[in-house]
């Protein structure tokens, strides 16, 4: 019997997998995998293909040992997981409980572990796997520390395990959108409140992000997704800076936040923007966060030593007077401009 396996399947990203997936892979059955018996009993009269609900609590380790025998018992050719669970507390550290803090370390990177390995045995060539993770997890967050360095252990995890698997013609892939509209993302923030995570431009729909993420699955070799042309941006401009400076962006943009007026400082409760791709919108927040960094970096980079030299030429004296009068004016105005954003000890300038 050849199915497909989603966990955190009751309700979010992972209801999402279960509504989409029968459109990339052909299954006899989907197993739903949550701790919400009724809702998963819910989703048997949304999709075409039959839903076996599993109730399962993927912090109790018991349950993957049933898990396990259910497995051993039923032999399925499992073609498709998507591990969905998962589980995150915003706030400064002192905010979140130790308590959450095991728990999220316990379900975003050790069940998921234990999901994958006990699955693995039961998959063969031309099987997928999707781990569901985060944007944070390509850059240290102050504030979301926990989750996100749980997100980064996904995605390294998840890479390595797409290199060793392939000789066995399985694919694994993270998938790291940005802030998506789920009960995830009001759960996480119920301890930040009104505190130190303030600042988000915009939330994604679900059903967008989970289809970027199956058609990369299927149809691209990526070991990682990015849905949005503004997230894909930002990790760019986070490989290419230092963390630390990331961090100081990050930080600056949740105290500007934090800090606007109370008409305007409270994204969460505007409707999300709809993410339709070509819109001017979508550049934005590129755009602070590039103020951002000149911000950041201005007077903290320095130059021993700059030579500019302009040497003009041209058959008639009068067209070279006038070029040289425009260079002349070119550099002029051009000196000031890079004494703002760096410390020059040596300025040698010249027209000739």
């Amino acid at each position: 019997m050849k199915i497909a396996i989603v966990t955190g399947a009751s309700s979010g990203m992972g209801r999402e997998f279960v509504l989409q997936l029968s459109g990339y892979v052909q299954v006899d059955e989907i197993w739903v995998i949550a701790r919400r018996a009724d809702a998963l009993e819910n989703l048997k009269g949304e999709v075409s293909v039959p839903v076996r609900p599993i109730s399962m609590d993927l912090l109790d380790m018991e349950s993957f040992d049933r898990f396990q025998s259910l497995l051993e018992e039923e032999k399925p050719d499992i073609k498709l997981l998507v591990n969905a669970a998962g589980f995150g507390k915003f706030g400064a550290y002192h905010k979140v409980s130790l308590a959450d803090d095991a728990r999220m370390i316990d379900l975003n990177c050790k069940a998921l572990v234990l999901m994958t390995r006990l699955c693995l045995p039961y998959m063969a060539s031309g099987s997928h796997i999707l781990q569901l993770d985060s944007l944070s997890a390509f850059q240290p967050v102050p504030y979301i520390t926990t989750y996100g360095a749980t997100k980064s252990f996904v995605l390294s995890y998840s890479r390595a395990m797409n290199r060793e698997l392939k000789p066995r013609g399985i694919r694994m892939m993270a998938m790291n959108p940005g802030w998506v509209k789920t009960e995830f993302f009001n759960h996480a923030f119920q301890t930040n409140g009104d505190g130190e995570v303030q600042y988000f431009d915009r939330l994604y729909e679900a059903k967008d992000v989970v289809r970027t993420g199956l058609r990369d699955l299927y149809k691209t070799k990526k070991d990682y997704s990015i849905h949005g042309f503004p997230v894909k941006a930002q990790v760019l401009l986070v490989k290419l800076l230092p963390h630390k400076l990331v961090m100081n962006i990050w930080i600056n943009q949740q105290k500007k936040a934090k800090n606007a007026p109370a008409d305007s400082a409270a994204p969460a409760k505007k409707p999300p923007k709809q993410n339709k791709g070509g819109s001017i919108l979508d550049f934005l927040p590129l755009v602070n966060v590039a103020l951002d960094l000149l911000n950041d970096l201005r007077l903290k980079l320095r130059v021993d030593h700059l030579k500019l030299h302009l040497t003009m030429a041209a058959d008639d004296p009068c067209d070279l007077a006038v070029n040289y009068g425009r260079a002349c004016a070119a550099l002029a105005s051009l000196e000031p401009q890079l004494s703002r954003f760096f410390v020059i000890k040596n300025k040698d300038l010249n027209v000739q």
